[in-house]
């Protein structure tokens, strides 16, 4: 048997054909997929909002949540931050906790017994605004929680993590009740830290 090679051009040409119709062939079944979803959901109730959870485990991304939350949100904030992580967060998130208190939000803080007012970091400090409240409780926080509107909540997964380590987000409204009446118990055992007086 003899066998005759043909030439490049030929070989390319025959190739290419073939890669376009195996595209042509999932672009047509990628096509028939969507057409097929739309018509079966079509008739379907919208889920309403309030079910979703997502993990997130990077910081980059988590502080981008907590960003979107913020500007997203209405009228009112609430966290339960360790005091090791006050700070860290007034900086990460200095401005859009700015815009929101400008938009006329109310913003709630809990944190553990602080060291000393007297040395409290100035990122702490540049916080004493009417509408942003500080208290602290004499025990150690074991939750680290944020609320925003009472309709979407971020909470550590690892109280004991590092800042940012992962986080799990939430608009479900069993879970989100469940954290909003969890802070206001812890709430009403605080002591508030008048910023503007101490600073």
């Amino acid at each position: 048997m003899k066998f005759k090679a043909i030439t490049l051009k030929t070989a390319t040409s025959i190739l290419l054909k073939r890669k376009k119709r195996i595209f042509s062939e999932l672009e047509l079944k990628a096509k028939e997929l969507v057409e097929n979803t739309s018509k079966r959901t079509a008739n379907v109730v919208t889920r309403r909002v309030g079910d979703r959870f997502v993990l997130i485990r990077d910081f980059d991304a988590i502080l981008h949540r907590a960003e979107d939350s913020i500007a997203n949100s209405k009228q009112e904030i609430d966290h339960i931050t360790p005091y090791r992580e006050l700070a860290s967060w007034l900086t990460y998130l200095s401005d859009p906790f700015s815009n929101a208190l400008n938009r006329g939000f109310e913003i709630r803080w809990i944190t553990e017994l602080l060291p000393n007012l007297e040395q409290l970091p100035e990122i702490i400090r540049n916080f004493g605004h009417a509408r942003f409240t500080l208290r602290i409780v004499p025990s150690n926080l074991e939750a680290k929680i944020s609320i925003l509107d009472k309709k979407e909540m971020n909470m550590a997964v690892f109280p004991e993590s590092e800042i940012g380590e992962a986080a799990l987000w939430s608009d479900n409204p069993c879970l989100v009740s469940m954290a909003a009446e969890y802070f206001e118990t812890i709430w009403q055992r605080g002591i508030d830290v008048d910023l503007e007086k101490d600073a």
